[in-house]
């Protein structure tokens, strides 16, 4: 049954953290009088800026990747990508190996890290032939309202709130486009990012009109237009009369076409549009509630996210609030793409480009916090949203997937450690003491394996000693005392607890909420 660190709460964890740890003043013995004499001295050696940010309370900044894997960054053992940056905050910081994320997909899980809470108690998760994620900008579907986000409570304490990059938990667009203000309705003051996630149809050029006539189909549909025309010219009615009605028939035949072509209302996976429809209504970037790109131009695309962030800390560096700031990369997600200068860096090909072009995005937002004097003022907590994508092969047989170290299972791969135990690093100076590993059983950085050695698990119970066999490399045997109890006893809890504690239906469930609604598209503006 898997183990959940709710995301949201790892702030306030920090907070024990320090109050546990502090700065081992507790084992110091100087009179009060020193202590107060040093503090001077070093308050006159600080720049006055420095003295005005420690007079406010701390900024935060979240940096979170997205499908990294917890093999993919120096400071958790990689040798063949190089992650400068992040391993800087690493070891200025303290390093999480026991840090689990509320699912393995994108959207509950970035829903519980906002909210503290599971997304089975708003209906965000996956149900039985139904979408797992939130799969439209144009849909209904999304994180509710009244659900109080991190960004909800800080902006309360009178922080300025900004998410920057991917968002992923629903735009909820008005009629026509109107009125997508998706993060702002969540506590953050601004937005500016891809409202939707990164897929592969973004990438490439997909054709708007399609017309096989080897498929039946579309055979059908030409044979009707053409029986219909041909009728309507032979009863000689009036030019005008016969040119409404063909006019009326193409217009039918057309939608027909429109929806069999661009939806797939038709098949399995209902929920599905066309490549032409993913990069067209879904590849957006969006300024607030405005579409300022679209389709979005994926090449330099995390430098114009930094660039927004960076900006974001300039502009408010000397403000008398703090602020928090949501930077959500959109790497490390399929398809990969790189600037020209970041592109063949990696001996891990384009995915360990990617990874290498999102360091890069760190340690620009470091380095502007540094150059406005917030670094020793402002608490940093960069994380992954779920393990590595262990199955995606690029078009050409190259593996563009992530890498979680030993830990069985990945993206998509229910509560394996590989989907939920990802990279959790903390770096507040003064505060968290640097270099610190917060370790528990299941991680050395020198015992990485092949990340294709996996199991499917299927459908049955597997049980595992988590202490002793983190790497879930040795089931319980299902015929043993032990398997049979524990089961039991946890079988017998998610039944009284589905009882005490009714979950509303999943969201993804209500087809008319879920599928792409096009009179709710936003597009952009041409004047």
């Amino acid at each position: 049954m898997a183990r959940v660190w709710i995301w949201a709460l790892m702030v306030v964890v920090m907070w024990a953290v320090v109050v546990v740890l502090g700065d081992g003043q507790q084992h110091q013995e100087p009179q009060q009088e020193e202590v107060e004499e040093k503090q001077e001295q070093q308050q006159t050696k600080q720049h006055p800026q420095q003295l005005k940010q420690q007079e406010r309370r701390p900024n935060v900044v979240v940096l979170i990747a997205d499908d990294l894997g917890i093999g993919d960054l120096g400071c958790y053992g990689n040798t063949t990508i190089n992650t400068p940056n992040i391993d800087r905050v690493a070891s200025e910081g303290i390093r999480l190996t026991h840090h689990l994320a509320a699912s393995a997909l994108c959207t509950p899980s970035r829903a519980a890290l906002l909210t503290a809470r599971y997304p089975a108690r708003y209906g965000l998760v996956g149900d039985k032939s139904t979408p797992p994620v939130v799969v439209h900008v144009a849909s209904k579907v999304g994180l509710p309202v009244d659900e109080v986000t991190l960004a909800n409570a800080l902006s309360a304490a009178n922080y300025t709130t900004a998410a920057v990059g991917k968002w992923h938990l629903g735009m909820r667009c008005g009629l026509l486009g109107r009125g997508c203000r998706g993060p702002q309705q969540h506590g953050f003051q601004s937005f500016y990012g891809i409202p939707f996630t990164l897929i592969e149809d973004i990438a490439g050029s997909h054709p708007f009109w399609i017309f096989p006539l080897e498929d039946r189909f579309y055979q059908m549909l030409l044979s009707l237009w053409v029986v219909n025309a041909l009728t309507l010219c032979w009863l000689r009615w009036r030019r005008r009369t016969i040119a409404v009605c063909i006019g009326v028939v193409t217009l039918a035949l057309s939608t027909s076409w429109f929806l069999h072509t661009h939806y797939r209302f038709h098949t399995a996976r209902w929920w599905k549009v066309s490549p032409w429809m993913d990069q067209h209504m879904n590849g957006l970037v969006m300024h607030n509630d405005r579409v300022v790109e679209q389709p979005l131009k994926l090449e330099g695309l995390s430098q114009l996210l930094v660039d927004h962030s960076v900006r974001f800390i300039a502009d408010h560096a000397q403000d008398q609030r703090p602020f928090f700031l949501y930077h959500s990369f959109a790497h490390v997600h399929t398809p990969m793409f790189s600037a020209p200068e970041m592109a063949g860096r990696s001996k891990h090909g384009r995915y360990g480009d990617n990874v290498e072009e999102m360091d890069a995005g760190v340690g620009r937002i470091m380095a502007a916090l540094k150059e406005h004097s917030l670094d020793q003022n402002t608490l940093v907590y960069f994380l992954s949203d779920h393990g590595g994508d262990l199955e995606v092969v690029g078009q050409d047989g190259q593996r563009v997937g992530g890498y979680n170290g030993r830990f069985k299972g990945g993206k998509r791969m229910g509560s394996a450690e590989g989907g939920i135990r990802v990279p959790g690093i903390y770096r507040w100076s003064g505060h968290i003491p640097a270099g610190k590993d917060s370790t528990q059983h299941g991680w050395g950085i020198n015992t990485l394996r092949s990340c294709w050695d996996f199991i499917d698990y299927g459908y049955e119970p597997q049980l595992f000693n988590l202490f002793k066999d983190p790497y879930e490399d040795h089931p319980i045997p299902v015929d043993s005392i032990e398997y049979i109890q524990v089961t039991g006893i946890m079988k017998q809890f998610v039944a009284e607890w589905k009882a005490r504690v009714p979950y509303p239906p999943s969201q993804m469930s209500n087809v008319a909420n879920t599928m792409h609604s096009l009179w709710l598209q936003p597009f952009r503006s041409l004047w």
